[in-house]
């Protein structure tokens, strides 16, 4: 399997986790999980060490098969996620303040991370503060469709930017596996093929 592959799987990932938490106000806690540990992962291009094993990204895998299925009702918003994710992460290249900043916010999560693990409220809600001072102030805004008695619970809300967090770093994996906005729009069959074959081989 192709690791830029797999970033793919990774950005739907997350960006079918945001959906579910802002319709239902929760989400498969290891998919979550697995994704938010990338953040804190300084391996570039190692998808191995970046998601720690790359089954932690059959979720995602299966989000876009199911999407090719036209199985999934809302794959509109998913792909608005998806194009978001790359889109602030091509702003974010553009500012070379940045990086300090969100290293120092990692550092900080981290110490959360240390105390009560990453599915912890703490850790997210760290994430989210760093994506408000970071990628809010950027002039692309990823606008979430979901349930507004959800969307306006802090603790949803906090569990979105951080995986919006964890898209990004998604998107930065795939464009340093020379990824193209092309390839999603164009190329999308071949990459679903790739992914359900892998999902079938690994059943």
């Amino acid at each position: 399997m192709e690791s830029r592959t797999l970033a793919v799987a990774a950005m739907f990932q997350c960006a079918d986790l945001i959906g579910e938490l802002a319709r239902h106000g929760r989400c498969d806690e290891e998919a979550y999980s697995s994704v938010i540990k990338s953040v804190f992962s300084n391996r570039a291009n190692d998808v191995e060490e970046i998601y720690t094993n790359v089954n932690n990204l059959r979720y995602g895998a299966k989000v876009c098969v199911d999407i090719a299925k036209q199985q999934k009702a809302n794959y509109q918003n998913l792909m608005i996620y998806v194009m978001g994710m790359i889109q602030l992460e091509k702003q974010m290249r553009s500012r070379e303040d940045f990086m300090a900043k969100i290293d120092d916010g990692l550092a900080l999560s981290s110490r959360q991370v240390e105390l009560y693990g990453y599915e912890h409220d703490s850790v997210s809600g760290s994430l989210s503060n760093l994506y408000q001072a970071t990628f809010s102030t950027l002039s692309h805004r990823v606008q979430i469709v979901g349930d507004a008695n959800w969307l306006t619970q802090d603790r949803v809300a906090s569990r979105i930017r951080a995986l919006l967090f964890a898209g990004i770093r998604a998107a930065m994996l795939w464009r340093n596996l020379n990824g193209r906005r092309y390839q999603l729009l164009f190329q999308r069959g071949k990459i679903n093929r790739q992914l359900e074959a892998w999902l079938d081989a690994a059943d």
